[in-house]
């Protein structure tokens, strides 16, 4: 079903840019990207295969960078930019906090809400005997073994699902972290932002190579998707590396065009605090050390340098 409807949007995405350029296209697309994101979390609930858990959150990359990609497009022909551009935002962020929360999911749960070890493993073996019974149906059984394995599994699912109504009544920080995550809107952030602070949100597109750049202040919001710069990761890297092996000549030849990539608009001297998300290979480097200006040598003197640190001072 998950793979169904990212197909599904695919379609309607070629439809609209190859065909009819109607907009109704794009808007289903992104309802069945909805749907599939709304899916992705009712299977993360259940799963325990490790293999399982990486081919989903490798399917819900891609689902969310689709979903981006088109919210874009629908705010490049709508009046309502910042509503699409908002859907953007959340999606860039859902992406992120799935991999968060499957890191948080792993950790003690008893020492973060207090439950006993008997219901946590009462959990675990409700969500194995499910994985157990859709591997057995995903081999084509015969009719008659089918037949009996859904039985089974409508049952197990009804029983993992009053499960998890217990944990709401009675655990309720727990179901709230494995069951319940909240996302938090444009809105909300910018009433906790100051007025000399900006947030810059990063989200890397692997399938088209671009960059999508959400920059939210206390009474702005702007979404930039720019091109990557050939051979990205060969600049965070050799930014790195420059760094680490002290090479001036390295690091004057990276630190600027990762600058320029990541800040298609200089930053305004009014912005005193940068609180920066960065996405992938981008959480590798140090933002500060980056120059907003190009440096021919190191004559000067690293004193003296326009480190992105400086800007507002």
């Amino acid at each position: 079903m998950l793979n169904t409807l990212r197909l599904k949007a695919q379609a309607l995405e070629t439809e609209h840019v190859e065909k009819t350029l109607r907009m109704r296209n794009l808007h289903l697309a992104l309802a069945s990207l909805a749907a599939a994101d709304e899916l992705v979390e009712e299977i993360r609930k259940s799963r325990t295969h490790t293999k399982d858990k990486i081919e989903l959150g490798n399917t819900a990359a891609e689902v969310y960078e689709e979903a981006m990609r088109i919210c874009l497009l629908l705010a490049e022909k709508s009046l309502f930019k910042q509503a699409y551009w908002e859907k953007a935002f959340y999606f860039c962020e859902k992406s992120k906090s799935a991999v968060l929360l499957a890191a948080i999911q792993e950790t003690n749960a008893k020492a973060y809400a207090n439950i006993p070890a008997d219901i946590l493993e009462k959990e675990k073996a409700l969500k194995a005997d499910i994985t157990l019974i859709e591997r057995q149906l995903a081999d084509r059984p015969p009719a008659a073994m089918e037949k009996n394995l859904r039985e089974q599994l409508f049952a197990l699912k009804n029983r993992y699902q009053d499960f998890v109504n217990k944990l709401e009544k009675q655990y309720e920080k727990y179901y709230n972290l494995k069951f319940n995550p909240k996302m938090v809107s444009v809105a909300e952030i910018q009433q906790s932002l100051h007025e000399e602070t900006a947030l810059v949100s990063y989200f890397v597109a692997n399938q088209t190579q671009r960059l999508y750049i959400f920059w939210i202040e206390k009474n702005s919001f702007k979404v930039w998707d720019v091109p990557q710069i050939e051979k990205l990761t060969g600049y965070v890297m050799g930014l790195r590396n420059a760094i680490h092996f002290r090479n001036d000549q390295a690091y004057l030849k990276t630190a600027h065009p990762l600058f320029a990539q990541l800040f298609p608009k200089q930053v305004s001297k009014r912005v005193a605090q940068l609180i920066i998300v960065p996405d992938a290979m981008l959480n590798r480097i140090p933002f500060d050390a980056l120059l907003t200006e190009a440096v021919e040598n190191e004559s000067q003197g690293y004193a003296h340098f326009p480190y992105l640190l400086k800007n507002g001072g």
